[in-house]
């Protein structure tokens, strides 16, 4: 192998796949192949392509020594994700923390993020580090979505107390008007919703939007709640689908009433 690289230039040597977009220094470093990492390295290949894949891997050794070579921290591979984010991804705390301090930006990637990744994953530590290292909290994705509708769904109790401490609302909508009770609802996240989300604004606007999307599981679980199960039901429906009820002389509506008498 040393043999034949010579006679290669420093352009074929960094030559992607065309389908996967893959090096020979990414192939080598996913293999964990020391030898022929260092040789490629000493041939001039880009560093920067092992970088992602030792980051997921949590090699800390390797991303050193991709570092140590000139790797960028904030590089982007063809899908316009940095190390970090792979980092994040797959919970590897020590690589991640390496990272940040070799100058990695928490707030690169554009339709994502490390925040939302870890917190999908539910990498608790590892989104409290990036949170301590300014990522932002608030960041959405195309959908809208903040990592405290993720956190709410999958019911960590712990990032969604901690995105709260760095200002979060619990009201926060995405892009389809929902909240972090409704995922919460749906994540059939019980504790969660009743203890740390629930409050009068975020009911009105989770069961509206309940409402408008006929989503029978949200209506009937607030509809459940002892707090709620006298208050009227009309002021929420505003959709053709639903009509605005007039309550009866002398009885009032209920969210209850009105769902177990719906036929």
């Amino acid at each position: 192998m040393e043999s034949y690289f010579p006679t290669l230039s420093v352009d074929k040597i960094n030559r992607k796949n065309a389908l996967h977009h893959t090096s020979a220094l990414f192939l080598s470093s996913s293999y964990e192949q020391d030898e022929v990492i260092n040789m490629l390295l000493s041939k001039g290949a880009n560093p920067d392509d092992g970088l992602w894949i030792a980051a997921a891997m949590g090699n800390i050794g390797l991303v050193k020594k991709l570092l140590d070579a000139g790797a960028n921290p904030n590089g982007k591979n063809y899908q316009s994700h940095t190390a970090l984010f792979y980092a994040a991804m797959y919970g590897q705390l020590e690589t991640l923390k390496l990272l940040l301090s070799c100058g990695a930006s928490p707030n690169q990637d554009s339709e994502s993020s490390p925040l939302l990744m870890a917190v999908k994953n539910n990498h608790t530590e590892v989104a409290q580090v990036l949170l301590e290292n300014n990522a932002n909290p608030i960041f959405s994705n195309k959908k809208g979505i903040q990592a405290i509708h993720l956190a709410s769904f999958f019911g960590n109790e712990r990032i969604v107390k901690l995105l709260l401490q760095y200002g979060v609302k619990k009201t926060v909508l995405t892009l389809e008007e929902k909240t972090p009770l409704y995922f919460a609802i749906l994540g059939k996240q019980k504790y969660l919703a009743e203890h740390v989300l629930l409050d009068e604004v975020g009911v009105r606007l989770t069961l509206s939007r309940a409402i408008k999307e006929n989503e029978g599981e949200v209506i009937r679980y607030i509809a459940c709640l002892p707090k709620y199960q006298g208050a009227p039901v009309y002021p929420f429906l505003h959709t053709p689908r639903f009509f605005q009820p007039k309550p009866r002389e002398g009885k009032q509506i209920t969210y209850l009433s009105e769902i177990t008498n719906r036929k």
